[in-house]
């Protein structure tokens, strides 16, 4: 649901264009509360569900007077479409999880592709763990959170998820968020390559709408960074909705990341804006990072 190609893919590997059979989970079914009759009696229960008269006898008794009989009733209490129903049309074998076979179906079924940001906020609202997985637990905590218990109830809500780009303080967390969500494993970074995809998902959508997206993802794609760290990734969201399109609001001596100041010096360059000369200070600073100072991500990874 985060890939940028035609299908999703999992963390093995596999495409959700490659699963084949069906998926089909266990049943499960409400729990029934059935009561029952402790006295010697024979019940003459009635025809119909509206009740009627029927004489009845009671052991040690000789009343044989008419006695009303109530209708018979269902022990099972309906209180709308089950949500386990729902899971269960696009969990796997196990009917423990819905893994990326089930997302595909999932997607078809709600007209959208994989990569639409729709599903990424859909993990969020489930907080899910890993990516292309949503577990049972998730699931259903996810689909009570945003109120749908069938298909149809997730098709007419689809507008309203995506709506919650809208507001600044939601996105932030989506894009936080989506950090440990595509991330590997218990990797304390983001690859490049999963970093772009998320960037395109969030920054491209329509709400949002980030002016530098081109130029800093194709800046990702050829610069010296291999992976994006969490303090950098945090950041990127606070640049992408504060900073203006000329950057003359950049503090060159603020706390950004040193990533984001080797794109605002390029994107000056490149736009033949003039550099301010605290940037040319800066870069001084910057020089002992490329050479493998304490805060280079080139040499440290993990930090």
């Amino acid at each position: 649901m985060i890939r940028h190609t035609s299908s999703c893919l999992s963390r093995d590997g596999s495409s959700l264009g490659d699963c084949t059979g069906s998926c089909t989970g266990q049943s499960f079914d409400l729990p029934s509360v059935i009561g029952s009759l402790t006295l010697h009696d024979e019940v003459m229960l009635p025809q119909s569900s509206r009740g009627s008269f029927k004489r009845r006898s009671v052991a040690g008794s000789n009343d044989t007077s008419p006695q009303y009989v109530a209708p018979k009733r269902s022990c099972a209490v309906s209180n709308g479409p089950d949500p386990i129903e729902f899971f269960n049309l696009y969990c796997d074998r196990s009917g423990s999880k819905v893994g990326p076979c089930g997302i595909e179906r999932l997607c078809t079924d709600l007209c959208i592709h994989p990569t639409d940001v729709v599903m990424l906020i859909l993990a969020w609202a489930m907080d899910a763990k890993t990516m292309c997985v949503f577990t049972r637990s998730e699931w259903l905590a996810g689909m009570n959170k945003v109120k749908c218990n069938t298909l149809e109830d997730l098709k007419q809500r689809l507008p309203r998820l995506e709506a919650v780009l809208h507001d600044r303080a939601t996105l932030e967390k989506i894009h936080r968020f989506a950090f440990d969500f595509t991330r590997d494993g218990v990797q304390r970074y983001l690859e490049v390559e999963f970093a772009i995809d998320i960037l395109r998902i969030l920054f491209g959508h329509r709400f949002v709408a980030w002016g530098h997206l081109e130029a800093f993802i194709a800046y990702l794609g050829r610069c010296r960074y291999a992976v994006v760290n969490r303090d950098q990734w945090y950041n990127i969201f606070p640049f992408a909705v504060t900073i203006r399109s000329d950057f003359s609001n950049y503090d060159e001596s603020g706390a950004w990341p040193v990533l984001l100041d080797d794109f605002v010096e390029e994107r000056r360059a490149a736009l033949g804006l003039k550099v301010p000369g605290a940037a040319v200070a800066r870069g001084h600073d910057r020089t002992r990072d490329r050479t493998g100072g304490e805060n280079s991500m080139f040499h440290h990874p993990m930090d």
